[in-house]
C-alpha cells in the first residue's frame, strides 16, 4: 500500500480527521476527498494497522488524517465500524482478553451497557484491577489520644476490635462523675453483691 497523504494540521478537528467547510457546514475532508459529504467513508490503511497491531485507534490515529484516495474506501456504517478490530462486533468473537487471559465461562462477567446491549469483561483483569486500589492500612501502634497499644494495655472485644484500657478507665471515671445519687448507690449494691459472690 502507498503511503498516506495527511491533511494539514490547521484543520484537523478534536476527533483527529481532516476537515474542510463544505456548503456553509463543516464535513470530513476523506469523505470529500471520495465525493461523498453525507456517506460512510472507511480508511483501509488504519484496519490494517490496527489489524497487525501498530494502531489503536483513537483521536490520536495519525490515519484519520489521511485522504489518500487508495487508502479510503465507501462503505456502510455498519461495515465501517466491523472493519476495525476495535469494535464491539469484531471483539465478540474474541478468545482471550487484551491481557491474554481466556474467555471461559469462569472468566467472563457480563455487564450491561445499555439499549440492550450486554458487554464481555475479564474477570481476572476485574479482581486485578479491584486488588490494585485496595491498600490495607497499617495497623496503628497507638490509640486515638497517644497511648501505646501494648499487652497490658489492650483489651480485645469479642469481634477483635481493641480497646485502650487507659482511655476506657478515664472515660468511666468522667462517666461516674456525672451519675445521680441513686446510681451510684445502686452501683455500690451491685459491687457489693459481687464482692459477697467473689467475683470481686
Amino acid at each position: 500500500m502507498s503511503d498516506c497523504i495527511p491533511w494539514p494540521d490547521d484543520h484537523i478537528g478534536p476527533t483527529g480527521y481532516g476537515w474542510v467547510s463544505y456548503k456553509g457546514r463543516v464535513v470530513g475532508a476523506h469523505r470529500m476527498v471520495m465525493g461523498f459529504p453525507d456517506g460512510q467513508v472507511g480508511h483501509v490503511c488504519h484496519d490494517e494497522a490496527a489489524h497487525r497491531g501498530e494502531c489503536t485507534g483513537g483521536s490520536g490515529c495519525l490515519h484519520r488524517r489521511c485522504v489518500n484516495p487508495d487508502h479510503l474506501r465507501v462503505m456502510t456504517a455498519q461495515e465501517n465500524s466491523e472493519a476495525s478490530p476495535y469494535c464491539r462486533v469484531a471483539r465478540k468473537f474474541d478468545t482471550h482478553c487484551a491481557q491474554g487471559h481466556e474467555f471461559t465461562a469462569e472468566n467472563t462477567v457480563w455487564e450491561s451497557k445499555g439499549k440492550g446491549y450486554r458487554g464481555r469483561k475479564c474477570k481476572e483483569c476485574k479482581n486485578q484491577r479491584q486488588r490494585s486500589r485496595y491498600v490495607p492500612k497499617p495497623r496503628r501502634t497507638h490509640c486515638t489520644k497517644g497511648h501505646e497499644y501494648t499487652s497490658e494495655n489492650t483489651r480485645v472485644k469479642p469481634r477483635g476490635e481493641r480497646v485502650c484500657r487507659i482511655c476506657a478507665r478515664e472515660w468511666a471515671r468522667e462517666s461516674r462523675a456525672n451519675w445521680s445519687d441513686d446510681q451510684k448507690k445502686r452501683m455500690r449494691e451491685y459491687r457489693q453483691k459481687r464482692r459477697e459472690d467473689g467475683k470481686e
